[in-house]
């Protein structure tokens, strides 16, 4: 899915924030999926942006889920279309996530 700036601008002025999402360098515990663009409404908040990876990922409890948006975890309160004009400004929000066994929580 190839979007140009001027597709991009067009999207945020339908309240919708492009993203591009992927597995952090060296995660071996959480799977990679098949969809790395989606786009969100610019309301939505990075909490729901986590509810909705950990859903598509099948994280269960014991797991923890870090989101990293242009290399920095944000406040779960932030709403995405804050995060994106923060962001490197060629019209995508890049979100890195990772996870570790943070809880105890034994697999199997």
């Amino acid at each position: 899915m190839a979007l140009d700036l001027i597709q991009t601008s067009k999207l945020c002025a339908q309240q919708l924030v492009p993203v591009v999402i992927e597995r952090a360098t060296g995660e071996t515990e959480l799977r990679d999926f098949s969809k790395h663009t989606m786009l969100f409404r610019s309301t939505a908040t990075i909490a729901e942006l986590h509810h909705s990876l950990r859903r598509r990922l099948r994280i269960g409890a014991q797991k923890a889920l870090f989101l990293f948006v242009d290399g920095a975890i944000e406040p779960l309160t932030c709403s995405l279309a804050d995060a994106f004009r923060r962001g490197q400004g060629d019209g995508w929000l890049y979100v890195v996530y990772s996870g570790e066994n943070a809880f105890g929580g034994v697999e199997g």
